[in-house]
């Protein structure tokens, strides 16, 4: 494609104006498709961005829910720990003490009643001799200590040979208030077997098998119940200390596992919230890539077809048209010559143009021939 066909291309009046529609026209429609193509991957970016951003905002509140579920399943899991050790804790305790008072009410019974046996015992013989002196120290021997409250002694037929009771004892003054009947030995027996505190043991005297004679000895439960209660308080107080240190424990354990927790679902939520960002910004680069690659697309291609067109329009119809107009020019400048013809080949309308002005050129060329004949023979 040489110079001077660009130059006669350029400057043809025949094709200027489908040059200047296709140009009008590619503008219009790059144009139109930059609007459209932006237009549409504008609203396709902004869509999946709001998608996107719903997807993010439901992400959190998931994790949101999640945590909260979390700390209340934890509280929840610490409240049942305590209570499920408490209880089992508080049945061990009551189950021990139990079995703590039985074994010590069984030992001061098992020793009381070996007391009292002693004491029956030895207070065969005098009660044979109905020394009453001497069973009244037993008594006064028995009393003592602290536990006893009372021992009285009995005859065969159940008279009592002691009278000896206790008065500077406060327990058993409040007995003697109590009681009824004669005597302040009798109003103590009578307190003592309603008194829920107070134990009558019973040994019979019968040193050769037939009885002689009975002891009563009053065992107060009072020391015993009292150091039941404290044992109790220590039981309760080591129970109590060890549930704190155990709820202690819990609460640190769980508030470490519910802040790990928390810190692992926070950081969950924002590389999730990142990489939504991360994508809405890809979204974008690849849409404006997209968009400027379409736009030098119908740019491209509006180039492409001009050129083509040129090409058509030039390569193939403006030679011919340049040469109809050459021949019928060199005709008409010439020497007028009626015997010259176009000579052009094909089957479009530039040929059938080309046979019409020959035929026109032959009417022409046989009208002068008839004239001159005519100017001849005249």
């Amino acid at each position: 494609m040489s110079l001077s066909f660009i130059r006669r291309l350029i400057s043809s009046r025949l094709l200027r104006p489908v040059f200047v529609v296709l140009v009008v026209a590619g503008l219009v429609q790059v144009l139109v498709s930059q609007w459209l193509i932006s237009s549409q991957v504008e609203r396709l970016v902004d869509t999946a961005g709001s998608a996107l951003e719903a997807s993010s905002q439901q992400v959190s509140a998931s994790f949101g829910d999640t945590r909260e579920d979390v700390r209340s399943r934890l509280e929840t899991m610490r409240q049942k720990t305590t209570e499920e050790l408490s209880a089992e804790l508080t049945r061990q305790q009551t189950a021990q003490q139990e079995r703590v008072a039985g074994n010590v009410r069984t030992a001061v019974m098992a020793e009381a009643q070996g007391l009292a046996d002693v004491l029956a015992a030895v207070a065969a013989p005098l009660i044979w001799d109905r020394d009453v002196p001497r069973l009244t120290d037993l008594v006064e021997l028995a009393d003592a200590r602290e536990s006893v409250l009372f021992a009285v002694y009995y005859d065969q037929y159940g008279d009592r040979l002691t009278r000896y009771v206790d008065r500077t004892d406060d327990r058993v003054r409040t007995l003697m208030e109590q009681g009824e009947g004669r005597g302040a030995a009798n109003r103590v027996l009578d307190a003592a077997s309603r008194d829920p505190n107070v134990v009558i043991i019973t040994a019979d005297i019968a040193p050769q098998g037939s009885a002689i004679g009975q002891l009563k000895l009053g065992l107060s439960l009072e020391g015993i119940n009292q150091d039941l209660a404290a044992l109790e308080q220590e039981f309760s107080a080591t129970i109590t200390g060890s549930i704190d240190a155990l709820h202690d424990t819990l609460e640190a354990e769980t508030e470490q596992v519910n802040r790990r927790l928390q810190q692992q679902l926070a950081s969950m939520d924002a590389d999730t919230r990142s990489r939504i960002q991360n994508t809405v910004e890809a979204l974008n680069t690849e849409a404006s890539s997209l968009s400027a690659n379409l736009s030098m697309l119908a740019i491209g291609s509006v180039v492409v077809l001009i050129l083509l067109v040129a090409l058509v329009l030039g390569g193939g119809l403006l030679p011919r048209v340049f040469r109809l107009s050459s021949a019928i020019w060199g005709i008409a400048d010439g020497e007028a010559d009626l015997t010259r013809r176009v000579s052009m080949k094909g089957k479009d309308e530039l040929t059938e143009m080309a046979q019409g002005v020959n035929r026109f050129i032959g009417r022409i060329q046989e009208l002068v021939s008839e004239v001159k004949e005519s100017a001849e023979s005249a």
